[in-house]
């Protein structure tokens, strides 16, 4: 690489607008660590805002599982399955 060619490069990068990206992990990780009540709320966003996203599912049924609630963990389980259906 040129000096010149690094110097474009910075300065391209420099004009480029930050990317936003929006990652589950936070929930994920609280869930996995045992904190479900807290993950609880942030799934169920999730889902909300993405209804047809069948991990979206799967991620509360795992949540709901974890708080002893086992109907609703199965509803979202089914949920999840006839979103993808063959693939689940």
């Amino acid at each position: 690489m040129t000096a010149e060619f690094g110097k474009e490069l910075a300065a391209s990068l420099d004009r480029t607008p930050p990317l936003k990206l929006n990652f589950v992990l936070s929930a994920y990780v609280l869930n996995q660590k045992g904190q479900t009540v807290q993950a609880l709320g942030a799934f169920e966003q999730r889902v909300a805002r993405q209804p047809d996203a069948a991990i979206e599912h799967l991620r509360l049924s795992e949540a709901l599982s974890g708080l002893g609630i086992p109907d609703r963990a199965l509803e979202e389980a089914q949920t999840a399955v006839q979103l993808t259906p063959g693939v689940i």
